[in-house]
C-alpha cells in the first residue's frame, strides 16, 4: 500500500470572461461535482458583475438559494428562488422557471412537505419534457429521480434514469446518468452487484473520454467501482481502482479513497493494512484543514488499531476524534469514541479511567434502541469493574447487560452476563440477589431452547458456576449434581480441560459428604479424560484420590 505524500491542490480550470460565460461554466462544473471550480466561476462572476439583471440575475440568485439551505435555512432558501422564478418568468425562460420549481419541490419533500414537494417536480418534470431540449430533459429526469430516491421509491427513480440514458446525446450526459444509476443500485444490496459493477465501469470509461482525471464526478465513480469489487471479494481489481483515487490530486475523493481501503482491510480482517489506511486519510484530511472529516478518520484508526493489538496507537487516535466529534455533534460516533478509547485504555492497565467512559457512553445508548450496544458498554464496564474488585458493582452492570442483551434478541450475551453477574453478587457476597440470578439464568436457559454452540458452552459454564457457588453454601448434594451435568455438558462439546475441571470439582464435593467411592470415580473420570499436558493439575487430581485411600 502506498504511503500518502501531501495533498496537492488540483489544477484549477481556467475561467472564461464573461459574466454569461462564467455562469455557464459554473453550471457545468457543479454538473461535474467540480464545486471548488463552481466556486470560483460565481466569485468571479460577483467581481465582474456585482449588479446583475433579468435572467443574469435569476441564475446568481438560484445558485445563491442552493447556498441559503445549509446557510440560512429553507425559509430564506425558498424566499431567493421564489425571486429567481419571477426573473426567469419575465425573461421568458419556461426550462430555467421549471428547474427552479424542482428545487423549491426537492425542498418541502426534505421538510415535510412530501406531497407537495412531489406534485411540483413532477409537474415541472412533464413541462421541461415538452418544452426542454435534451439535455434539459435528462437533468429533469434525475432531478426527479432523486425526489423519488428520497421518498423510497426506488425502482421507479431508476427506471426514469434508465429511460433518460437512452435519450442522451452526448457522452457526458451519458456518464453522468450512468454513474448515478451506479451509485443508486449500489445501496440496494447485493442482488444488484452485477448491474453496478456494469454501470460504473461504463461510465468510468466515458468520463475518462470526456472529462480531466481530477474531475470529482469520476473519482467517484471509480470509488463506487472499488467498493463494489471489495463487497464481492474482488480486492486486487478494488485495490487498483482505490489506488488510482489515492493518487489524485483531489484531497476529498483522496481522503475518501484511503478511508475506504481502511474499511476494506479491516472487512478482509487485515487490521495492520487498515492502521496504515486510516492513518493516510487523517494526514490528507488535516493537511486539507477538514479536521472534521480528519476525526471521522481517527474513529476508524482507533478500531483498526485496537484490532491490530496496539491499544496506546487505538487510545492516542480517540483522543484526537472525541473533541471533534464533540464539536461537529455527532453523538453517534462520539460514543463509539468512547466506547473504543474505555476498550484501549482496559488493555492498558488504566480500568478506573475506562469504567468513566464507559459510563458516559451508555447514557447515551439507554436512551435509544441500540441495545446490543449497551449490552457491549454494561458489559466491558462489569469486566472492568471485576478486575478492580468491585463486585457489587460489577454484578449490576452485568445484570443490566443482560437485560440490553435481552432486549437486542442476543441469547448467547444475555445467559452469559446473566451468569456472572450471579458471581459477581457470590464474590460481594450477596447470597440474596446471587441466587436470584442464578435462577433467572436457569430460566433463561429453559426459555432459549436453541443448541447454537456459543448457547452450548454458556449453558455448560452456567452449570458449573451454579456448582461452585452452591459447595460454597453448603447445599453440595445439589453442587455435585450440577458438576456432573456440567461435566456431561462439557464432553459433548468436547472440551476436555473443562470437563475435568467439573468432575474433579463433583469428586472434591461428594468427598466432602463422605461419598467417597463415588468421589474416587469423579477423581478417576477426571484423570482419564485430562488432556496430555496438564501435569501439575493431574498430580493434584492423583493426590486428592490418594488421600480418599
Amino acid at each position: 500500500m502506498d504511503e500518502p505524500d501531501e495533498p496537492a491542490e488540483p489544477e484549477m480550470p481556467a475561467l472564461p470572461a464573461s459574466p454569461e460565460e462564467l455562469a455557464d461554466f459554473a453550471d457545468q462544473q457543479a454538473r461535474l461535482l467540480n464545486f471548488p471550480a463552481a466556486e470560483a466561476a460565481w466569485r468571479r462572476f460577483d467581481e465582474l458583475c456585482p449588479d446583475p439583471e433579468s435572467e443574469l440575475l435569476g441564475r446568481r440568485l438560484n445558485e445563491a438559494g442552493a447556498d441559503a439551505v445549509a446557510e440560512s435555512g429553507p425559509e430564506e432558501a425558498e424566499r431567493i428562488w421564489r425571486r429567481a422564478l419571477e426573473l426567469f418568468a419575465e425573461a421568458g425562460d419556461a426550462v430555467r422557471e421549471q428547474v427552479v420549481r424542482q428545487r423549491i419541490g426537492t425542498l418541502w419533500c426534505l421538510t415535510d412537505r412530501v406531497d407537495d414537494g412531489l406534485a411540483d417536480v413532477t409537474a415541472a418534470h412533464e413541462r421541461i419534457e415538452e418544452i426542454g431540449d435534451v439535455p434539459a430533459r435528462c437533468g429533469s429526469a434525475r432531478r426527479l429521480a432523486h425526489v423519488l430516491w428520497l421518498i423510497g421509491r426506488h425502482d421507479e427513480a431508476l427506471d426514469l434514469l434508465r429511460a433518460a440514458e437512452t435519450i442522451a446525446e452526448d457522452d457526458l450526459t451519458r456518464a453522468l446518468l450512468t454513474t448515478e444509476i451506479a451509485g443508486y443500485a449500489a445501496q440496494l444490496g447485493d442482488e444488484r452487484r452485477d448491474e453496478v459493477r456494469q454501470r460504473a465501469d461504463r461510465a468510468a470509461e466515458l468520463f475518462r473520454a470526456t472529462v480531466p482525471p481530477t474531475t470529482e464526478v469520476y473519482l467517484e465513480t471509480l470509488l463506487t467501482g472499488a467498493r463494489v469489487r471489495a463487497a464481492a471479494g474482488e480486492f486486487a481489481e478494488a485495490e487498483r481502482l482505490f489506488a488510482e483515487v489515492t493518487r489524485s490530486s483531489v484531497w476529498t475523493r483522496r481522503s475518501n479513497a484511503w478511508h475506504l481501503r481502511g474499511l476494506v482491510a479491516l472487512d478482509m480482517d487485515e487490521p495492520d493494512a487498515a492502521v496504515r489506511a486510516f492513518t493516510a486519510a487523517v494526514s490528507v484530511r488535516l493537511a486539507a484543514g477538514e479536521p472534521g472529516a480528519a476525526a471521522l478518520s481517527n474513529l476508524e484508526l482507533a478500531s483498526a488499531a485496537l484490532a491490530a493489538g496496539r491499544p496506546d496507537q487505538a487510545a492516542d487516535a480517540a483522543e484526537d476524534a472525541i473533541p471533534e466529534l464533540e464539536r461537529i455533534e455527532d453523538p453517534y460516533r462520539l460514543n463509539r469514541a468512547k466506547f473504543v478509547l474505555a476498550q484501549a485504555l482496559s488493555d492498558l492497565n488504566q480500568s478506573a479511567q475506562a469504567v468513566d467512559l464507559l459510563a458516559e457512553a451508555v447514557e447515551y445508548y439507554a436512551g435509544t434502541d441500540q441495545h446490543q450496544e449497551a449490552g457491549q458498554c454494561y458489559g466491558i464496564a462489569a469486566d472492568l469493574l471485576d478486575r478492580l474488585d468491585r463486585d457489587a458493582e460489577a454484578g449490576e452492570r452485568y445484570e443490566w447487560a443482560g437485560e440490553s442483551y435481552a432486549l437486542a434478541g442476543n441469547a448467547v450475551g444475555e445467559l452469559h452476563n446473566r451468569r456472572r453477574a450471579a458471581l459477581s453478587w457470590h464474590w460481594a457476597g450477596d447470597r440474596e440477589r446471587c441466587g436470584r440470578t442464578l435462577l433467572r439464568a436457569e430460566r433463561c436457559t429453559l426459555e432459549l431452547g436453541a443448541e447454537e454452540p456459543r448457547l452450548l458452552w454458556e449453558r455448560a459454564v452456567l452449570r458449573y458456576d451454579s456448582a461452585r457457588i452452591l459447595s460454597s453454601w453448603e447445599q453440595r448434594d445439589e453442587a455435585a449434581d450440577r458438576a456432573a451435568t456440567a461435566a456431561e455438558a462439557f464432553a459433548a462439546l468436547d472440551v476436555r480441560s473443562e470437563q475435568a475441571a467439573a468432575l474433579t470439582l463433583r469428586g472434591r464435593v461428594l468427598e466432602e459428604v463422605d461419598r467417597k467411592a463415588e468421589a474416587a470415580d469423579a477423581f478417576r473420570a477426571a484423570l482419564r479424560v485430562l488432556p496430555d499436558g496438564n501435569d501439575e493439575q493431574r498430580a493434584h487430581i492423583q493426590e486428592m484420590l490418594d488421600d480418599i485411600g
